[in-house]
């Protein structure tokens, strides 16, 4: 390591307030809690009952003890009930959701410049990451929702995008019944244990060694130099060549490719990904600073380098 370290949703008997969208995700918590008092009601239909296999996916995701009402609220799409549907439990969840994943990737990874910290919160909570999570828990099997008769509403209404309209929505559902934490421990079991990211692709657009040349510049480190690590089938149609980027007598990464060029852009870029990507091992969130008697705050990373 080279350097230190809605329009407002209205069903029969919901109210929703409008949350300022210059509200940062690091508030959301505060706009949850303004946006949905504790004495929402939610008014479903008395005489649709959940069935047997609506039953079973909630045993099998551990929703066992969430009013069966409510779970069938939360899987039925607004296709299915234009009045009684998941609309407003799905905008809960997906604050719920962005709160807590901004919370741990703040945490684990201080130094993440923006893009990338933008990066890695998409592969949590995107569209596309949460419309897989509802397939492998084989939401399509119970969720409930029509598909739309014309082409135009079929792409803003298809079956992704209910899928993930009721992933939210149960987040949502288990944030509205049994409170914060209970919602903090689906989004962590479900979301963020379930998935190691891999950082790389979200340093591909750097200039690689510009950004590492100022990174080093603003730290008064020696500059970048590369160094031939080692090679096979120069003379071949097929050369690689292994090459390390130093700081002094300190490696900062290394990368391998078929020209000189190519080896050395890719060292450069994994020396960025060892100091923005570096991980904090021991910490506490934020959200659980009360469950602890001394309670230290997470590192605070610093700025990116100015290119």
């Amino acid at each position: 390591m080279f350097l230190s370290k809605f329009r407002p949703l209205v069903s029969r008997n919901i109210r929703l307030t409008r949350a300022s969208p210059a509200v940062s995700l690091f508030h959301t918590q505060r706009v949850i809690q303004q946006s949905y008092p504790s004495n929402v009601t939610t008014d479903i239909d008395s005489s649709s009952k959940p069935n047997a296999a609506l039953y079973a996916f909630g045993n099998r995701i551990g929703l066992q003890t969430l009013s069966p009402e409510l779970l069938q609220q939360a899987v039925t799409h607004a296709t299915y009930d234009a009045q009684h549907n998941n609309q407003a439990l799905a905008f809960l969840g997906k604050q719920a959701m962005a709160y807590y994943t901004t919370e741990y990737l703040h945490c684990k990874y201080p130094d993440l410049p923006v893009d990338a910290f933008k990066y890695a919160t998409s592969a949590y909570i995107s569209a596309k990451a949460i419309t897989a999570l509802g397939h492998q828990l084989g939401l399509q099997h119970v969720m409930r929702w029509e598909r739309p008769q014309s082409i135009e509403d079929s792409v803003m209404d298809g079956q992704a995008y209910a899928i993930c309209s009721c992933i939210n929505a149960l987040v949502g559902a288990v944030y509205q019944e049994q409170g914060a934490e209970a919602a903090k421990k689906m989004v962590h079991d479900y979301i963020i244990s379930n998935k190691r990211i891999d950082l790389q692709p979200a340093f591909r657009r750097m200039e690689a060694k510009r950004h590492l040349s100022a990174l080093l510049a603003r730290s008064k480190k020696q500059g970048a130099v590369s160094r031939l690590l080692s090679e096979t089938g120069r003379h071949s149609s097929s050369p690689v060549f292994l090459v390390g980027v130093f700081s002094g007598d300190e490696k900062l990464g290394e990368g391998f490719g078929s020209s000189m060029k190519m080896a050395e852009h890719r060292a450069c870029r994994d020396a960025l990904i060892h100091h923005y990507g570096h991980e904090q091992k021991d910490f506490t969130l934020p959200s659980d600073a009360h469950l602890v008697e001394s309670y230290t705050p997470p590192a605070l990373g610093d700025t990116e380098a100015i290119v």
